[in-house]
């Protein structure tokens, strides 16, 4: 590929295409939690934000914690639905999507990371959640992490799904990719990086199911959105102290240099890798990828 390996990092903004298409059409509103995940519309801005959501905290007479989970780059919330089926007799889920994919509203102003967390906030104040544990695939995860900056009270624990803490690219390398993200390009670009995506678990049936996901997002969230990660700002090394959890498939820029980076981070962060697993983990293995997170959360005392 021309655009580095597409894995590493925007290669990590551009890696996050996430977005398996669910078995079955999304249930309506009238429907219940037990039918599946509820799709509602949360005011925000001068538009709305689509999210959906498995139901109460209440279990019985139990209360489930709630994990809001944040898809990536060219993407939207339909990465999350095998967990969406798996997870919710544990724990309440919501899965949003941000401003401009999916399901959500187009807003005029341009995408950036305080948007989209500010967007995730507007959803969960919706549903009618304080606070939650925060799980970001991909590009997914400087959005969370950027939520946890605005809003550090709202936030239980961070999960980062194969995605950085640190950005990969330099000013000059994003710029060298600013022509693929034009609007004559950008879908070219996309199919063909669905096209190389590594990752045996990856068969033809899911790549086609990605690559539609990816190609049905608009021009605004895959330009602006691969820009949003690309400012410096959002990647300053202040502290984590929330519990957080990466979950990663290896690849070349989780090395031994960016793991030393992530503890200095975060001295208590935990880090699970699965061997073999390719960038859309959370669909391939998810029986796997659900049981780090349950183990994880129960460790916490969030479960």
């Amino acid at each position: 590929m021309s655009i580095r390996r597409w894995t590493a990092g925007v290669v990590l903004a551009l890696a996050a295409l996430a977005g398996c298409a669910p078995a079955t059409e999304p249930v309506g509103e009238t429907e219940t939690a037990s039918a599946g995940p509820v799709s509602r519309s949360a005011p925000f801005e001068s538009g709305a934000i689509r999210y959906f959501d498995t139901g109460s905290t209440d279990s019985g007479h139990e209360q489930r914690p709630t994990l809001v989970l944040i898809h990536g780059w060219a993407s939207d919330s339909r990465v999350w639905e095998p967990q969406l089926a798996s997870l919710s007799p544990r724990a309440r889920l919501i899965a949003v999507d941000l401003p401009a994919h999916g399901e959500s509203d187009v807003p005029e102003q341009e995408l950036t990371m305080d948007l989209f967390a500010q967007a995730t906030a507007a959803a969960m104040d919706d549903a009618g959640v304080d606070r939650a544990i925060l799980v970001g695939h991909s590009n997914g995860t400087p959005v969370i992490r950027q939520f946890y900056r605005l809003f550090p009270e709202r936030t239980a624990a961070l999960i980062a799904v194969d995605g950085p803490l640190r950005y990969p690219l330099s000013e000059e390398q994003v710029e060298g990719i600013r022509p693929a993200m034009s609007e004559e390009n950008y879908r070219k670009t996309v199919a063909n990086m669905v096209e190389h995506l590594p990752g045996d678990g990856l068969d033809a049936a899911l790549r086609t199911r990605i690559s539609e996901m990816a190609l049905a997002q608009s021009h605004k969230a895959v330009l602006e959105g691969f820009l949003a990660a690309a400012n410096p700002a959002i990647w300053e090394p202040d502290p984590i102290t929330a519990p957080l959890l990466l979950v990663i498939a290896p690849q070349p820029s989780w090395n031994e240099e960016y793991l030393a980076f992530v503890k200095e981070l975060a001295p208590g962060a935990e880090i699970r890798s699965l061997e073999g697993a390719s960038h859309f983990l959370t669909m391939e293995r998810a029986d796997e990828f659900d049981a780090i997170v349950v183990e994880f959360l129960e460790s916490q005392g969030l479960l």
